[in-house]
């Protein structure tokens, strides 16, 4: 710590030290801690050295942490070299390790032992093999490895080559790929630059695509700025480029440099004060526009004022107003802090919330600390967390001190364990622990292959534990893909089953992905495959980058051309095809209108339709609302499809709240309206608004209070007021505590069925509304 004088050097150790016992305090901080120590002086260098040690082997430090530990002790000195060489050897090989841990261990370890070089060079030629290397990470490697050994260098310019040119590398691959030839030298620059521009031009370059090639133009040299500036301005300026590809573009250009700062500040002023963008896409910008031009802030809390007084602004919205108000000024800290806590306590917070404002809460400062905890803790037990809250907050509360550590890992062992949790909950819980670091590791793998032999075989959940398995790390790739390949290799599981799992067996890595792409060929032509299962293989094709995308594409060209595809078939066709890129767009829009302006198509097919239009860019958003309004009227919609198209137009934005509110109404109103089209519509009204709440609740009550509602109806409309929000959920519990079973199921399920399908729905309540455990031997 340069600066520290001796006289203070006594009082900084005592400081750091406290970091290491003190509670809340994550791994990354107690290594920057320790570090800290070590540098000191040499009166400190042992004791810090000791630290980083501890540190390193500890079963709850995490992977990162671990490696950071390893490598700053290496720094301190030569004497501790040979021991962090024998710690980063380890790490090479650890189960856990992902890509770039290997990396930049390999790295720290031929930097400080050159000696090693050749075993560090090794240990990246093997993760280049391996089947789970993606095209990015090789060409990562490929830089690194020439770095380390010069003799290396001349290949990797024809590697990096390689990856650009295959069939399987996408857009953002090749522009990675151009960017690292650059940084082989000066000599190589004016042909990375070429293939930026090659990228740059194509007819499929997505507004996405553009904005990232940009900014690897610009990171080749200043000679190139002013082409990245004017691809950037032609993003900004293109009617297919969406809000949050424009705010990313105008951050680009801010940081070109000072000429294009201002110009930067007017789109992301333009896109902060939108009303019409949520208010999370606005609070997402704050940070954009406050680094660029600080002069701002006070206009912006002004603006986030407007935000947090909206009457349509939801308590979630208002959690996140709150956390970039303090962000912007300490001056303002106590006013954030009100808003936190008003949402913690408040009586229509979800469980969810009431979590997401208390760990906003715990960052505002050490006096808020124990507090944002509490909270977390209290939700934790609290009557309405369910599962996947309770899930959650234990995520949250795993990196916290051993207090509240061990219970959170507790909790999620439990619901791992729990014979009445849903698979999906079960492996969320299960992949929890691994957070707690690399003691338990196994544990989580152990948990996995539990919840896989207890579970009745079935496809749909060995998917979901495959992509379990994916998530602990590339070194359980092989226990993912070994569940994946019966059901992509067995035609009686069916097409869609059989995507599902091409689709995440091509996510398992490069080594993967021709399986994958022989099994969706297959798909594609077998005689068995309809034209909605076909559309949806050949969009599978193409966004798992099989190199197929020319078959892909002449797949979904024919689909439309075909008057026997269905109507799904035709709009899942059309938005794979409009979303390719620039080149087919226009193409990809004009069977969008097609399906939009059929009157034979259902109207929430043709709302999709127009719902993905918006979705292409600024150019197309008018057209896009304008339809959807024109199915909302139409007197060909029926009632319960308007709620549907409703539900659209409120997705667009907050604006449309006035006309989406007007149409549930005037469904909740209508003689002829169904109580299940009632229920779906009072549970819309109150999700538009938290003003509309107490009148949802009332519509939701009428249907219950009506004599000659079925037990049917009564289950749906008491399940609808327990889920608008937690102060209805008591009342919505006692009504379905006293319906009868044959209100949980059709008439002709058997009744236990019907015990287990009332439970679930109380469960999903919070676990204060939760059914006791059935006596042994029950059905329920």
């Amino acid at each position: 710590m340069a600066g520290i004088g001796p006289e203070h050097a006594a009082e900084a150790a005592k400081a750091l030290r406290e970091i290491q016992h003190a509670r809340y305090v994550s791994s990354f901080d107690r290594v920057l801690a320790a570090s800290r120590l070590a540098t000191l002086g040499p009166a400190y260098s042992d004791e810090g050295a000791t630290l980083l040690r501890t540190l390193a082997v500890a079963c709850d430090t995490n992977l990162y942490s671990r490696l950071d530990a390893v490598v700053n002790l290496g720094e301190l000195g030569s004497s501790h070299v040979t021991e962090a060489v024998r710690m980063l050897r380890e790490h090479l090989v650890a189960r856990d390790a992902d890509s770039y841990a290997i990396k930049a261990a390999a790295a720290a370890m031929a930097r400080l032992a050159p000696a090693t070089t050749i075993e560090a060079l090794n240990a990246l030629h093997r993760l280049d093999s391996a089947p789970t290397t993606s095209a990015a990470t090789r060409c990562d490697l490929v830089h690194l490895v020439a770095r380390l050994d010069i003799g290396q260098l001349a290949q990797a310019p024809n590697v990096i080559r390689a990856v650009f040119r295959a069939p399987t590398s996408n857009a953002s691959i090749r522009a990675h790929a151009a960017l690292r030839l650059g940084e082989l030298g000066p000599g190589h620059v004016p042909e990375a630059a070429r293939m930026l521009n090659t990228i740059l031009h194509a007819p499929d370059a997505t507004a996405v695509v553009r904005c990232q090639v940009a900014g690897n133009l610009a990171e080749l040299g200043a000679s190139f700025v002013g082409a990245a500036v004017q691809a950037l301005r032609a993003v900004l300026t293109a009617p297919d480029t969406g809000p949050q590809t424009r705010v990313t573009a105008a951050g680009k250009l801010a940081g070109l440099g000072a000429a294009y700062v201002s110009e930067a500040v007017d789109v992301l002023r333009r896109s902060f004060a939108d009303p019409h963008h949520s208010a999370s896409f606005r609070n997402q910008v704050a940070p954009d526009l406050y680094k660029v031009a600080p002069d701002q802030i006070p206009w912006m809390v002004t603006v986030l004022g407007t935000i947090l007084a909206g009457a349509d602004t939801s308590v979630r919205d208002r959690t996140h107003t709150a956390r970039t108000l303090d962000s912007l000024t300490s001056g303002i800290d106590a006013e954030a802090v009100d808003l936190l806590r008003a949402i913690i306590q408040g009586p229509d917070t979800d469980i969810h919330d009431r979590c997401r404002a208390a760990d906003i809460l715990r960052f505002r400062g050490t006096q808020y600390i124990t507090e944002g905890l509490t909270a977390l803790w209290a939700a934790l037990s609290a009557p309405d967390a369910n599962v996947e809250s309770r899930i959650r907050t234990a995520d949250d509360l795993v990196f916290q001190g051993d207090e509240y550590r061990d219970e959170a890992a507790n909790a999620l062992r439990e619901i791992s364990a729990s014979t009445t949790a849903r698979p999906a909950e079960r492996t969320q819980a299960a992949l929890g622990l691994r957070f707690l670091g690399q003691g338990f590791l196994e544990e989580t793998l152990h948990r996995l292959r539990a919840i896989s032999d207890s579970v009745d075989p079935n496809p749909r959940t060995d998917i979901l534990i495959a992509e379990s398995y994916a998530k602990v790390g590339p070194a359980c790739a092989d226990d993912a893909a070994s569940l994946l390949r019966p059901i992509v290799q067995d035609s009686a599981a069916g097409p869609p089953l059989r995507i599902s799992a091409a689709t995440e067996l091509a996510a398992l890595g490069p080594g993967y992905l021709p399986e994958a792409r022989d099994a969706l060929r297959e798909i594609l032509a077998a005689p068995g495959t309809d034209a909605d299962e076909r559309s949806q293989a050949a969009k599978a094709l193409i966004t798992t980058n099989a190199g197929c995308t020319p078959d892909a594409i002449k797949t979904l060209r024919d689909l439309l051309k075909d008057p026997a595809s269905t109507p799904t078939a035709r709009t899942v066709a059309a938005q794979t095809i409009a979303d390719l890129g620039q080149g087919y767009v226009e193409e990809g829009a004009d069977h969008l209108r097609t399906i939009i302006t059929s009157p034979e198509i259902t109207p929430p097919t043709r709302a999709s339709a127009a719902t993905h239009l918006t979705n292409l860019g600024q150019g197309f958003t008018a057209e896009g609302t304008a339809a959807l309004r024109s199915l909302l009227t139409s007197t060909n919609t029926s009632p319960h499809d308007r709620i549907s198209i409703a539900r659209h137009l409120f997705r667009l934005g907050r604006g449309h709240i006035p006309e989406a509110a007007a149409a549930v109404r005037a469904v909740l109103q209508s003689p002829t309206t169904t109580p299940y089209t009632q229920t779906r519509a009072a549970r819309l009204l109150g999700d538009l608004s938290p003003r509309f709440l107490d009148e949802a609740a009332d519509h939701l009550r009428h249907i219950l209070a009506n004599p000659t509602a079925t037990p049917v109806a009564t289950r749906r409309a008491a399940t609808g007021l327990g889920l608008l929000s937690p102060r209805f959920r008591p009342e919505a519990a006692a009504i379905l505590r006293t319906l009868p079973t044959a209100g949980f199921a059709a008439p002709t399920t058997p009744e236990p069925y019907s015990r287990r399908a009332a439970a679930r729905i109380l469960r999903d309540f919070g676990q204060g509304y939760a059914p006791a455990p059935s006596p042994p031997g029950t059905d329920a």
